[in-house]
């Protein structure tokens, strides 16, 4: 690629970052989904059992300043003290920035996590709380379903490209109603079981971000496509699929699932590397 063409398609996705910023803060209510490392670490969750007391006296006083109603919408009813976090991408840090009252339906859709996770899955139709989001989302900001499902898979796509980095959580000026044995200065501890949680994470995402769709995979083994159709309809090989969306697949279990299958598969799959164009693994001869 020549050196105009790069620059050409920096400008061109820099562009495209300022047209999405832009439209985000056009809206009222938004998505904030947590990055998947750092899910559940949170001040409420760090106030919990004998400081909870804490959390309940800060609450009263964020729905008392707002006076009973949702800082959304405007609804009355039951109200959910929800957190304001920003993401400091360059340096991956997580900073509390506030609070602000929010009902049900706000709430979930500030989430989103609770609703958008069917769009993965390909299951929106069947999902009540997707259909609730998409209809108090377009309610709300005044917008029309198809800018509602392009914001959605821009939430999606964002909050995969966080989930897999580390984060650390600055809780700001709120720290101080910690117990100093879950925070080191400003920034909240995690606990082992999150620490795994978050390794866990990363290693998912990075992982998820390696699928092939069978075309790739074909490829790359030096086989036809419809071999791979032929490996997946007689259940030779794993793969993942996403409601009605393409195949993926992870090259690495595709690889060690055929040679369990035996030396022979081993043998043709390194005759494929050099000879791509020619098909040389069957079904037979996976057998």
């Amino acid at each position: 690629m020549s050196r105009t063409a790069r620059t050409r398609r920096v400008a061109g996705r820099a562009a495209a970052c300022r047209r999405r910023e832009t439209m985000m803060s056009r809206l009222r209510l938004t998505i904030q989904m947590v990055p998947g490392p750092i899910a559940g670490m949170s001040l409420c969750e760090a106030l919990q059992g004998a400081n909870l007391h804490r959390w309940r006296r800060l609450r009263r006083g964020v729905i008392a300043a707002v006076g009973g109603r949702c800082a959304v919408c405007g609804s009355r009813g039951r109200l959910y003290c929800h957190e304001k976090w920003q993401y400091l991408d360059k340096s991956g840090v997580a900073r509390l920035r506030g609070f602000e009252a929010l009902c049900r339906l706000c709430h979930v859709v500030r989430h989103g996590d609770a609703g958008l996770g069917c769009m993965l899955t390909g299951d929106c139709a069947k999902s009540r709380t997707f259909k609730e989001m998409a209809a108090h989302f377009c309610r709300v900001n005044r917008c029309s379903r198809a800018r509602w499902r392009r914001y959605a898979a821009a939430a999606i796509r964002l909050w995969g490209r966080r989930s897999g980095r580390a984060w650390r959580v600055d809780l700001s000026r709120w720290a101080a109603l910690v117990p100093t044995e879950r925070r080191r200065g400003r920034w909240l501890l995690p606990t082992e079981r999150q620490r795994r949680n978050a390794n866990r994470w990363m290693t998912d995402v990075r992982r998820a971000a390696k699928l092939l769709k069978s075309e790739a995979l074909a490829a790359r083994l030096g086989v036809t496509a419809g071999t791979v159709r032929s490996w997946v309809r007689h259940g030779l090989i794993p793969y993942l699929r996403a409601g009605k969306r393409p195949l993926l697949f992870d090259l690495e279990a595709v690889l060690e699932a055929l040679r369990r299958r035996g030396r022979t598969v081993v043998e043709r799959l390194r005759d494929a590397r050099e000879a791509p164009s020619s098909d040389l693994i069957t079904y037979r001869a996976a057998r």
